[in-house]
């Protein structure tokens, strides 16, 4: 529903009082116009909670964090925090020498050597013999959540402590983890409500598959536009290809789930290559000539199967094209510089692209370097 001002409520009231008869126009500034006035400052607070009530009971458009909670369910339930399991190494001092055989009870604690202790319990009995070393437990936290994961050797001492016993976890724990985020609980129920409906995105490849579009050829992005919404960037240049995959989406997508089908942006891109060899002579004009023909269409190749709306791992790249090439032409390295495209690499050097564009390359610029 729309929420209505005060104003707006006071003037309907108004004029549906003058258009039955019930009161003249002029009245409006007298004291029934007062009254009418207290009436519409009160209806438009209910119809705010009428219309808070109306977006809290759909999982699209719920803010509290309860009611997205129930809105999911039946279709998704919310993980709760989960413990940390760890193993710990129960062993005798090397200093003692009284030893007797022990139990180990279950529900004994490991804990930290801080001065607020990340506590641990183990979940089994287990023994330690008088004339074994250590023994293995498995213990698990105390407490959920993601800040119950420890590192190696974290865990040191036994609460309470067992005369001539000693403990230590040689590895990190493991399966510790914070309640579910609230976004991704409706995320994951309105995926889950999707393909109940039929419309997931890997139905949609499935269909897609179908008809001959390669998973290469396009990229899906689920909840592109907001929950509910998908979109399909195509590298195509035809508009009747494009308006089949359209068509086909319409066709088996799940109801009330927005879409968008538009051609990929093309970005063009010259690659710089400097080819390694232990001297000049390695390579003749000739072979270089055709190394650059040849890492071109290597590229192109990798670029296309890479896909449409995916980044350019440089590394990989390398590695494609020094298994295609190394056997044909004399160099033993092949180096990738990606700077001249500051705004479009990160850290590594690799290519970053937004989620509908495509690499094209424009040119191939080969180095011959010696070392």
């Amino acid at each position: 529903m729309t929420v209505r001002t005060g104003e707006e409520i006071l003037d309907d009231l108004f004029t549906n009082a003058v258009t039955v008869g019930l009161i003249p126009s002029k009245f409006k500034r007298g004291r029934i116009g007062l009254l009418y006035a207290t009436l519409a400052a009160e209806i438009v607070g209910w119809e705010q909670v009428l219309d808070n009530y109306d977006k809290e009971r759909y999982l699209q458009t719920a803010q509290i964090e309860d009611n997205i909670v129930k809105c999911a369910e039946p279709h998704h339930y919310r993980t709760p925090a989960l413990p940390s399991d760890v193993m710990v190494r129960i062993y005798w001092d090397t200093n003692y020498v009284d030893k007797t055989t022990l139990v180990i009870p279950f529900g004994q604690i490991i804990q930290s050597a801080d001065a607020d202790p990340t506590q641990y319990a183990t979940i089994e009995r287990t023994v330690l013999y008088a004339d074994a070393e250590y023994v293995w437990v498995r213990a698990r936290s105390i407490k959920a959540g993601n800040d119950t994961m420890v590192p190696a050797d974290y865990l040191t001492s036994l609460s309470p402590a067992i005369t001539g016993v000693k403990a230590i976890n040689l590895e990190q724990s493991w399966g510790g983890a914070d309640t579910e985020d609230i976004e991704q609980v409706r995320s994951r129920a309105l995926g889950a409500r999707y393909a109940y409906e039929k419309g997931t995105t890997s139905s949609i490849d499935l269909e897609l598959s179908k008809i001959g579009v390669l998973s290469y050829q396009y990229n899906l992005v689920d909840n592109q536009y907001g929950y509910g919404s998908l979109a399909v960037y195509v590298d195509t240049t035809s508009d009747e290809y494009l308006s089949e995959i359209e068509e086909k989406i319409k066709e088996i997508k799940a109801c009330g789930v927005y879409e968008t089908v538009d051609k990929a942006l093309i970005v063009p891109f010259i690659f710089n290559f400097g080819v390694k060899v232990v001297s000049e002579h390695d390579i003749t004009p000739e072979e270089r000539d055709n190394l650059k023909k040849d890492l071109a269409n290597a590229t192109i190749e990798y670029i296309k199967l890479n896909g449409v709306g995916k980044n350019i791992i440089i590394s990989h790249l390398s590695h494609t094209l020094l298994d295609n090439l190394l056997d044909k032409y004399n160099f033993f390295d092949l180096h990738i510089d990606t700077s001249t495209y500051a705004g479009r690499r990160d850290s590594n050097g690799n290519i970053i692209l937004d989620v509908n564009e495509k690499l094209e390359i424009t040119d191939v610029v080969v180095e011959t370097l010696t070392g």
